[in-house]
């Protein structure tokens, strides 16, 4: 009869008995505290002396699993489940040809993800685990994309699969009778968007159906390759796009080369959720990803990775943004699996313009469970530009799970959401659009819940021009309306170039005169107030707060040299754009 050794520790028990078989093993059984129930889902890995884990493991059903050392030496066994406190092992010497039975009661400690704090973290030069706000975060992510990750590569979730594949052409043609000029904000002139209308053609939909395990949702392209060459690159004449699944996020190149940040956002799929954004590191060019890696903040479950490609080539950068994200689900055995992914990417058609969007969206279903057949969700609404007090036509609203669709004439949309995972779904409605973009602002966003089967209104306004003033400009104390609720103070957007139309020189400045209310005292024949900003590399510039109604004069200033004068009034819309060129 073998010997058998009884070790004790705190957090639990466990007990060893070597054996001899062909390879270093160690198996048992782990179950939690209490009843004494299997840990389904817990990964059991070894750990070396230096802290490197080896050989990790599902734990089956009935709470067994098996792991074989690389070579023999002295090992931990560590336990980790998502939600609870790690627990590891005393050093084991695990010799050539050794089995050692490792039985473990776990002592389920939960992990407070729900406190972990998220303000004013951001860090680029280490990696998550380095950062102490975000250690606890990452080791509940790095557990869960972990059991992901086993769990596909050894097949335990058999699945009935849906794929979709469509693709939609979009051709930019003139509107009948658009040859006049319009401007985005009254009492300018410039070329209008809504002169300008945007065709889209589905050219071809395919859907296929098949049962697999082990699958990844896309082109597989190790996270070494990525790293190197981007998570976009040409192939044969055609872009070839691949989005971060679960080896990419877990390896240690992915870390290497990305920012992360804390970040939180409630009732996201009806809960409260944590995680981690992340983003490339400054200074990285090739084409990247920037997204977040979800987690429920009450269970620690693996909920969501959304992403979105960034660093791309100008000519398909310019063609909208192009994404995609991951859902998760898990089995009751504690195995996890992708059950939903979409990723959509963009691409020239030929030289003469135009261009296509592939969208690519898959659905997973474990073998033997029941499809629930829902109803499709409708979104109707309306973007209203709160500083012309109108819709907003052309506007690009992103509603998660469909392709993006434009505002018309009157800033009205609607979009139908199939297959939603829940009767209800909370989604974040974005909305885009070139007004917005000079402005400074990335978009509008609007929490909506949507229902399987019913129509959801939504009015999406974008913020007023006082609201603006007061949070991009100097207002030192001053009101934007005057008492009879007139808009007295606004802003000037737009762009100022050198007189070939490049770059300006370094230190170059805007310049706004205008008539002063004060009064002009005794030998003053007239007071001018002036506002000025230093011009960025780019050219783009946001003047304010600029006086509403009265006769304005603006120069550039480079190299202690004054360009030519342009004078014009900012109407009581209060937001003006202006193309300055030609200045010094």
């Amino acid at each position: 009869m073998k010997p058998v050794a009884a070790v004790l520790a705190a957090t639990g028990w466990l007990v060893l008995v070597p054996a001899a078989l062909d390879a270093q093993v160690v198996r048992g059984r782990v179950v939690g505290a209490g009843a004494g129930q299997p840990a389904r889902g817990a990964i059991v890995s070894l750990l070396t002396p230096d802290g490197r884990r080896v050989a990790p493991a599902l734990v089956g059903e009935d709470g067994a699993y098996v792991v074989t050392a690389p070579a023999p030496g002295a090992y931990r066994v560590r336990v980790d489940l998502i939600g609870y406190r790690s627990w590891q092992s005393d050093s084991l010497a695990l010799r050539l040809t050794d089995t050692l039975t490792v039985d473990v009661r776990l002592p389920l400690r939960r992990v407070e993800l729900a406190t972990v704090r998220v303000e004013g973290e951001s860090r680029c030069a280490a990696q998550p685990q380095q950062v102490p706000r975000t250690v606890a975060l990452w080791e509940e992510i790095r557990r869960a994309l972990t059991i992901s990750d086993l769990s596909t590569r050894d097949g335990l979730v058999p699945l009935d699969l849906t794929v979709t594949e469509e693709r939609r052409t979009r051709t930019v043609a003139a509107r009948p009778g658009s040859g006049r000029r319009r401007g985005f904000y009254r009492g300018l002139e410039l070329a209008s968007s809504a002169d300008l209308q945007a065709q889209d053609r589905v050219v071809s939909r395919e859907q296929r159906r098949t049962r697999a395990a082990g699958v990844r949702p896309w082109a597989e392209r190790s996270p070494a390759d990525v790293a190197a060459h981007g998570f976009v690159r040409a192939v044969s004449g055609a872009y070839e796009y691949v989005g971060p699944d679960v080896p990419i996020l877990l390896s240690s190149e992915f870390l290497a080369t990305h920012c992360f940040r804390p970040v939180r956002r409630d009732r996201l799929l009806g809960e409260d959720a944590i995680g981690l954004a992340f983003e490339p590191v400054p200074g990285r060019t090739l084409p990247e990803v920037t997204g977040t890696i979800w987690l429920d903040a009450a269970t620690s479950e693996l909920r969501t990775v959304e992403f979105s490609f960034v660093n791309l080539p100008a000519a398909v950068q310019e063609l909208g943004d192009a994404g995609g994200r991951l859902d998760f689900a898990r089995q009751p055995s504690g195995a996890w699996y992708v059950q939903h992914w979409e990723i959509e990417r963009h691409g020239l058609l030929d030289a003469r313009g135009g261009s296509f969007v592939h969208r690519t969206t898959g659905e997973a279903v474990p073998v033997g469970a029941p499809r629930v057949a829902r109803a499709p969700a409708v979104l109707r609404g309306v973007v209203i530009d709160s500083t012309v007090r109108e819709g907003l036509a052309g506007a690009v609203v992103h509603v998660p799970g469909v392709p993006p669709v434009r505002t018309d004439s009157l800033g009205r949309f609607a979009v139908m959401v199939p297959g939603l995972p829940a009767e209800s779904l909370d989604v974040v409605v974005r909305v885009e659009h070139p007004r917005l973009a000079l402005l400074g602002l990335a978009g509008a966003e609007q929490t909506v819940r949507l229902r399987a089967g019913a129509s959801t209104g939504l009015v999406l306004a974008t913020p007023s021009v006082p609201t603006l003033l007061g949070a991009l400009c100097p207002m030192d104390g001053q009101s934007a309306r005057d008492e009879g609720g007139a808009l007295r103070l606004g802003m000037l957007v737009g762009r100022a170039t050198g007189a070939d139309g490049g770059p300006l020189p370094d230190g170059a400045r805007l310049v706004a005169e205008w008539p002063s209310d004060e009064g002009r005292g005794e030998g003053v024949a007239a007071r001018t107030q002036q506002r000025a900003l230093p011009i960025p590399q780019d050219g783009r510039f946001r003047l304010c707060p600029l006086p509403v109604g009265r006769p304005l004069r603006l120069h550039v200033e480079a190299d202690g040299v004054a360009g030519p004068v342009t004078e014009l009034v900012l109407s009581a819309f209060g937001i003006g754009r202006i193309e300055l060129t030609g200045a010094p």
